[in-house]
């Protein structure tokens, strides 16, 4: 029995209809724009009244600091633990490192986590929160996570690089790869085969090894 089937039906029904805003929202708020898609429309393609939205949400930016909160929590997720990361370094090598910690970010994807992530790629320029969001998250902490993986992966024997280029080159290699995960979430809209993208992402990694393990 799943966990909802052990909640009152009444309540059930309020689950599923603020999944459903959560959902419906992101889908708008990518492929319209933020700004341009009012609580009705988001009403009228669920089907229900206007005023149904605020019983889930206090306004439609409550929607998407939930939105923003949400991915936040997936992203981090995504990322391998400390003591995951040990255990990866124990067997396997630099490359496939770098291609698991892809592989396993990928798995995170879903098509809510991909319209939020266009949501934030182009609210970014007009929306102080997506900016502060996409720089801490995706530019400051995602480059802080690299540079952990690579010094331990110095520490372990499996990259020879010097110590202050390090943070140098996690700052690259997660710049490289921002840029593919946009071309990726456009890939997902039809604008390019997603697999192709996914082959570059790995060719970056097997890239940026060869700095890491060259002297």
């Amino acid at each position: 029995m799943s966990p909802k089937e052990n909640i009152p039906l009444k309540r059930r029904r309020g689950i599923e209809t603020q999944e459903k805003i959560f959902e419906t929202a992101a889908n708008l708020f990518a492929r319209d724009g933020y700004d341009n898609v009012p609580i009705r429309k988001i009403a009228s393609v669920i089907g229900i009244k206007e005023s149904s939205i605020y019983n889930h949400f206090d306004s439609k930016s409550s929607i998407l600091d939930n939105l923003f909160e949400y991915f936040s929590k997936e992203l981090l997720k995504s990322r391998p633990t400390d003591e995951e990361l040990e255990s990866m370094m124990a067997y396997l090598s630099a490359e496939e490192i770098l291609k698991n910690i892809i592989i396993r970010m990928g798995h995170q994807n879903e098509k809510v986590l991909d319209h939020i992530a266009s949501i934030i790629f182009v609210e970014r320029f007009r929306n102080t929160q997506a900016a502060k969001l996409y720089f801490k998250l995706i530019i400051e902490e995602q480059s802080e996570f690299y540079s952990k993986v690579f010094r331990l992966m110095k520490e372990k024997g499996l990259a020879v690089l010097p110590e202050d280029d390090i943070n140098k080159l996690a700052v690259q290699y997660n710049y490289v790869l921002v840029a593919l995960a946009n071309e990726y979430a456009m890939a997902k809209n039809g604008l390019a085969e997603p697999l192709d993208i996914v082959k570059k992402m790995m060719d970056t990694a097997s890239f940026f090894v060869q700095k890491l393990t060259k002297g």
